[in-house]
């Protein structure tokens, strides 16, 4: 069983939803044993030019840039690797502790909801339709 956070909607930008989004992840990373965090979206291509991505390079954090994500290149800060890939090979994610979830759809939330070994899941929702069915499933703390 892991813990579940939504980042509401309300009047938020997306970059806003984003920069919360990793707030959350690096306070369960402070608060330790967390190594691997990983953000799931639909395109990775699109990493460096979303609201994600824009978020992440707005932290100016050496290295940890959406551009070097976009490339499948994990980004280690202290004892936590961070790395991204698309929504498509959700099946294939092994050893995460977090995944940040980005604009999926209800279909590869469920496929989330399958994986083992994941302590937290943070869902960034594009819009509120899109996260009411998982909302009502889970009953995830509302960021």
């Amino acid at each position: 069983m892991n813990t579940k956070y939504l980042i509401d909607c309300g009047s938020r930008t997306g970059k806003e939803k984003s920069i919360l989004a990793l707030a959350k992840a690096f306070e369960l990373v402070q608060l330790g044993n967390i190594k691997n965090v990983t953000f799931v979206c639909p395109n990775i291509g699109h990493l460096p030019h979303n609201d994600l991505g824009e978020a992440i390079d707005s932290l100016g954090l050496a290295n940890f840039t959406a551009s070097r994500l976009k490339r499948h290149e994990p980004v280690q800060i202290g004892n936590t690797t961070f790395d991204a890939i698309p929504s498509s090979k959700i099946s294939q994610i092994r050893n995460t502790d977090v995944i940040i979830a980005e604009c999926l759809s209800p279909r590869d939330m469920a496929e989330i909801d399958k994986l083992h070994g994941v302590k937290f899941v943070i869902f960034i929702p594009y819009h509120s339709g899109e996260y009411e069915p998982w909302k009502s499933n889970h009953n995830p703390d509302i960021i």
